[in-house]
């Protein structure tokens, strides 16, 4: 599986993971397990990916400038539970589908453009 590959596999499970989150109506302890897994399962895919990636399509020279930017993710990781609650607060369960749809856009955009990023990345 090609890298695209595993990054657009990464994406479509946590887009389904939002739209699982999104259609929960349960209060059941399993049911919130069971869509938390699905969507670690999505982030344990594209995490890495998305790493090798950007090694893949950074300038030699700038590499270690990108690599250290994208370590802001984890700034992302922390703020994460607040800014998430609170969004879920104001707006919804429509959060989810805008996530998903989210991942869902940024999926369709790399398998169209694929050919032109497997060139770059090789």
């Amino acid at each position: 599986m090609s890298l695209i590959q595993r990054i657009v596999t990464g994406a479509v499970i946590f887009a389904f993971s939002q739209l699982l989150f999104w259609v929960n109506d349960s209060t059941s302890a399993l049911w919130w397990g069971f869509v938390t897994v699905i969507f670690s399962v999505a982030e344990a895919i594209l995490l890495p990916n998305l790493s090798v990636l950007l090694d893949r399509l950074a300038p030699e020279k700038h590499r270690g400038a990108y690599l250290g930017a994208s370590t802001l993710v984890i700034l992302g990781l922390s703020l994460g539970p607040f800014v998430g609650g609170a969004l879920l607060e104001w707006y919804g369960k429509a959060v989810f589908c805008v996530m998903a749809f989210g991942c869902l856009t940024i999926a369709a955009l790399l398998l169209i453009n694929r050919s032109a990023t497997n060139t770059r990345l090789e």
